[in-house]
């Protein structure tokens, strides 16, 4: 378990709930802030720094999601790694269901759950579930990265339990993009190029969307989305002729859909239209559903 800090102080409750849930895990959890602008690493190291499976790493080097991301991949000694975000929740038993998921696929690289959305500025909520996508055990072929690209679902997989060794020797690290945008979803899709995924329904995330947080951002420009199109051919190195074509014809086809739809459609149609219009597509190319939620 990794869990990056940044401003967290208004989040402490939810790190020390996720924290306690995993009381019986033989578990690695690795805390840790690379800005220091609170001392929420503080509050929870005096509470919890007396748990032999918790390391603190403290840095003031300003890196980025990214950055941070791929320094704890590198530190963890797990055989899994879980990035729980500060404002994400994670119930007992999330991390030992998607470990016994994964093992139970040969090969699996990522195991994961169900995401729900909740909302804490009044943006609607979703319940997503990717029924359909091929993602389920058993149905992984050839053509699920695609259906799960299509799906909208692309980037679910990465709040999933990470085989580590497997990923960074098959892809590597995550690939800076313009503010980050889309990083991790390229990440997925291409990782799903070179090892089966497996959904289990059995367990689930709590996603929540503010204006604070990099999901809650209403716009995204074309460049910032385009700029996971250049880093995508870097993940495809084990993947060759038609493969790595087809790959990257299909990333950016999608890219490009994105593109249209955060310039061309949201700014002129009300919100619960554009979502139920995109929503519909998704639908339609890769299977999933997303529900909306009183």
């Amino acid at each position: 378990m990794v869990i990056p800090l940044y401003r967290s102080a208004p989040f402490l409750p939810i790190i020390r709930g996720n924290i306690g849930r995993l009381a019986g895990c033989e578990v690695e959890v690795l805390v840790s802030d690379r800005h220091g602008f609170d001392d929420a690493i503080d509050v929870l190291e005096r509470e919890f720094g007396h748990d032999p499976r918790l390391r603190f790493l403290r840095a003031t080097d300003g890196i980025g999601w990214v950055g941070h991301f791929n320094v704890l991949m590198a530190e963890a000694r797990s055989e899994f790694v879980v990035w729980m975000q500060h404002d994400d929740t994670f119930p007992a038993g999330y991390v030992d269901t998607l470990v016994a998921a994964a093992h139970a696929v040969p090969g699996c690289a990522i195991a994961f759950g169900r995401l729900e959305w909740e909302s804490l500025d009044d943006r609607p909520a979703e319940h997503m579930v990717p029924i359909g996508c091929g993602c389920e055990a058993g149905q992984w072929g050839p053509w699920s990265p695609y259906r799960l690209l299509g799906s909208g679902w692309i980037g679910a997989p990465f709040r999933g339990a990470l085989r580590r060794a497997c990923i960074l020797r098959t892809v590597g690290p995550l690939r800076e993009t313009l503010s980050g945008c889309a990083a991790e979803q390229a990440w997925v899709f291409a990782i799903a190029l070179t090892a089966p995924l497996v959904f289990t329904p059995d367990t689930y995330c709590i996603k929540r969307m503010h204006g604070a947080s990099i999901t809650g951002r209403l716009r995204r420009s074309p460049a910032e989305f385009w700029s996971s199109v250049r880093v995508l051919p870097a993940y495809l190195r084990t993947l060759t002729g038609a493969r790595r074509t087809l790959a990257r014809a299909a990333w950016g086809a999608f890219t490009l859909a994105r593109i249209a739809y955060h310039t061309a459609v949201r700014p002129v149609m009300p919100t619960g239209a554009a979502r139920a219009l995109r929503d519909r597509l998704y639908r339609a190319l890769g299977g999933g559903n997303a529900e909306r939620r009183a």
